[in-house]
């Protein structure tokens, strides 16, 4: 499954080819969900914020069967912001509000849609990826095929975390179990301290029953301990942690890799970093680990070449002069687009569904 919303709508299939091209995995069932709402009543300050459901533009349906007349989704569903399903999910998930949405550093941050998605998820594995991610992997090598394996062998695992760059095996082992550290943060009186996004939302390969589980088992859990208005993936890792799940970590990235990749660059720009060098297994990751560097760096890299920079720097000037002078039309070449979305494939143990 695929998550986005109509003003992310051009960067889909840039990212979306690429992503898709490195899964290895067949009879993949590519599902996009769309976040489509807008704010009918209510304010940030008092957290009294609803949302409705709103109808898409025919230019976004247009994309829409564009992607699916190219093979990079099967089909789109949108996210359900009917009463009863908020009120569904308010109740599991113990929010104080209907809490649809949460603020960001960078502006709004969807939360239903992560409900929803695994929620429609109907198969036994989830995987899941958010639009704004990369991901290489060798030859035909598939990291859910291995994370399969690795759920059906780990009863008490809930979800599967792909290596990140720079992972590297030792002494011959590519996975590790990670348990969870379930000290109170004291200042928030009942939140994780260290162990906050032990569930990441950005992706994943989640055992979708073992989940249900977990939202069965949260209803024991005192609220003043997992509830409130807090993010699905706080608010999974809270629960993952005092219910005792653990996580499995893949920790060689020799044969696949992926990065958080967020960028305002133009999809043209996107598409010869991700072709030169992501396609490639070449990374240039931030000491953190798991974010890529600004594209800025990846246009002075040697996997690049010297036609790359080129090219890099023909698009970004192209860009930049349409941009600034408000050309509307094709110039040199170069078409002004949009930005991203999130992604996620829902899969069983034959196949991804």
């Amino acid at each position: 499954m695929v998550s986005c919303w109509e003003g992310e709508a051009d960067y889909l299939e840039v990212r979306l080819s690429h992503m898709m091209a490195h899964q290895h995995y067949r009879n993949m069932k590519r599902v996009l969900v769309i976040d489509s709402r807008e704010e009918v009543v209510g304010t940030v300050a008092l957290r009294t914020r609803q949302y409705v459901q709103k109808d898409v533009s025919e230019s976004f349906m247009t994309i829409l069967h564009g992607l699916r007349d190219k093979g990079l989704i099967d089909e789109w569903s949108f996210v359900d912001y009917s009463q009863e399903y908020v009120k569904k999910v308010r109740r599991a998930a113990k929010w104080k509000s209907n809490f649809t949405t949460t603020m960001s550093l960078t502006g709004q941050k969807g939360n239903l849609v992560y409900y929803f998605m695994l929620d429609t998820c109907l198969t036994t594995y989830c995987a899941h990826f958010d639009l704004d991610v990369v991901i290489w992997a060798k030859d035909e090598h598939s990291w859910i095929r291995e994370g399969i394996a690795l759920l059906e062998a780990s009863p008490d695992t809930l979800e599967v975390q792909p290596p990140t760059p720079g992972c590297s095996a030792t002494k011959g082992l590519v996975s590790s179990v990670t348990t969870c550290d379930s000290s109170l943060d004291q200042s928030a009186g009942h939140r994780l301290e260290n162990d906050a996004y032990f569930v990441t939302a950005r992706y994943y390969l989640m055992h979708n029953d073992r989940y249900k589980q977990l939202l069965r088992g949260l209803k024991k859990i005192p609220l003043t301990t997992c509830g409130g208005n807090y993010h699905w993936e706080r608010l999974v890792s809270c629960a993952a942690c005092k219910l005792g799940w653990t996580r499995i970590d893949m920790i060689s990235s020799s044969m696949s890799s992926i990065a958080h990749f967020p960028t305002n660059a133009h999809p043209k720009v996107l598409d010869a970093i991700l072709t030169q060098c992501v396609d490639k297994g070449t990374f240039l990751a931030e000491e953190n680990g798991f974010d890529a560097q600004d594209y800025t760096a990846w246009e002075q890299h040697e996997c690049m070449g010297q036609n790359g920079m080129t090219s890099l720097h023909k698009v970004a000037a192209c860009v930049h002069y349409s941009f600034h002078n408000k050309i509307q039309k094709e110039e040199q070449n170069c078409t002004a687009l949009k930005v991203g979305a999130a992604s996620s494939i829902c899969v069983n143990s034959t196949g991804v569904a």
